[in-house]
Formats: C-alpha cells, structure tokens, sequence
C-alpha cells in the first residue's frame, strides 16, 4: 500500500525513537522534530540538467528504451533485475541524486532511513515514502509478509500495511506501528522476491506465446509441390494444413 501519510507519523515507523518515547507512546521533547520539505529556492543547477521536483533538485533523463529488450515473436519483455527495476522507478518519481543511492535492494537499509531522519543523508526523509513504494514496485507483498513473520511483532497483522504498496489506499499510521521496523529486513526480502517471481512468470509467459505463434506459422507456411520432372514452372502451393502426408517434398503423378 502507497502509505501517503504526514511525515511525523511516517517516520516514528522508519526511526526507532528513544525509549521514553516509546514508553510515553508519543513523540515528546526527546525525540527530533521532522526535517523541513526540502525546496529548489536556489535553483537547481548541475548544467541545465536539473529540474524542481517534490524533494528538490532532480537530474532530468530522456525517455529511452531499455537496452535489456528481449523481443519474441513480435513481443518484448524487458529483461532488467530486480535492482534495475528498483532504480528506474526512483528515477522516475523524481528523486534526487542523494536518494537514488538508496534505491537498491542493498543499500535501502534501515540504517539508511535513520540517517536520512537525521538529516545525515541529504536524501530528504519525505522521500522514503516513495522508496518504499518503488522496493515494492507498487505490488501487493502481504502473503510472503504473513510466511516471513512480519505479523509477528507486537503490532501483530497490522504490519502487514507495510508490505502492501499498491497505488491508491492510504492508512493512517499511528505509534503502535512502531514495532513493525523490526521487520524492514523481512519485508525488503519479499519486495525482491516478488519481483523476481514477477519478472519470471512473464518471461514464461511470453515465451509460450512465441511457441504458440511458432507453430501457428509453421502450420500457414505453403508448401511446394513439384512434378516429377522438377519443373519449377509448374509449383503448386498449398498451406501446410491442407498437406495429404507425405514428406518435404510431395511429387504429382
């Protein structure tokens, strides 16, 4: 689930707060107040390469094809790993350079998101938001979540939110989410697991399709019969369907 939520609530999940904190269940004086929306009042330098996006300064790339195109009977299936799927889809949510480094399954570690909260990392807290969603590639992960413990906190089922990224649903997160943070590791886990059953299953799926049409076209293709002089004047096509037996080459009596 696309956890679109206000930053405070965000990230008592990603930081593990004081133990007074945790004890009072609120976010007191002892805990660090949430950093500013970053902004591009500067301007965004970097060559005129850079545009303004929702953290800040974002390198500008221009649309192409992936080079990893696998094309199959008129079909393509882009053969990218999970890492570059990952990646591409910061890229494309406009993060900033200082984010992108994060979008790896491993380097998008819970060190990571603390560091970020503490503004030891120019990549923008706000932004783990859409990290999150991207390491989930927006899919639905609650079933690997259920066999890989993540229920199993304090905070019970409800982790399981987390592993949901689909687009669209929206929860409010309070502080009995807290203990779901245990759990970032197992969750990463099956957001790469997930998307490399996914990619699996539709490059078999396109392979099928290229033996389907294979066969359907071998079936069209015509094949020649000759006389048995081999007059090649005299060919005679017909499709490979309408053929009486017989091998590559059928001789008229």
């Amino acid at each position: 689930m696309h956890l679109l939520v206000s930053t405070v609530i965000f990230s008592a999940y990603l930081i593990v707060p004081s133990t007074t904190c945790l004890a009072a269940g609120v976010c007191g004086g002892g805990c660090m107040p949430p950093p500013p929306m970053p902004s591009c009042m500067g301007g965004c330098g970097g060559g005129g390469g850079y545009s303004c996006g929702s953290y800040g300064c974002y390198r500008m790339r221009a649309r192409a094809r992936s080079s990893k195109t696998l094309a199959i009977g008129g079909s393509s299936a882009v053969t990218q790993s999970p890492d570059e799927k990952f990646m591409e889809c910061c890229q494309d949510r406009q993060l900033p350079d200082s984010c992108l480094s994060k979008c790896t399954y491993r380097t998008y570690t819970k060190a990571a998101l603390q560091a970020m909260y503490f503004k030891q990392d120019a990549c923008p807290i706000q932004a783990a938001t859409d990290i999150q969603y991207c390491a989930a590639q927006g899919m639905d992960h609650r079933q690997c979540c259920m066999n890989n413990g993540v229920g199993t906190t304090l905070a019970g089922g409800k982790c399981l939110v987390f592993c949901d990224q689909r687009p669209g649903n929206v929860t409010q997160l309070d502080m009995t989410y807290i203990a779901c943070y245990d759990r970032f590791e197992e969750m990463k886990n099956c957001f790469w697991t997930g998307v490399t059953q996914q990619q699996q299953m539709q490059m078999q799926q396109l392979q099928q399709r290229q033996r389907a049409r294979a066969q359907q076209a071998w079936r069209q293709t015509p094949a020649a019969e000759f006389s048995e002089d081999g007059d090649f004047d005299s060919i005679v096509t017909a499709p490979r369907a309408q053929r009486r037996g017989g091998g590559a080459r059928t001789f008229r009596p």
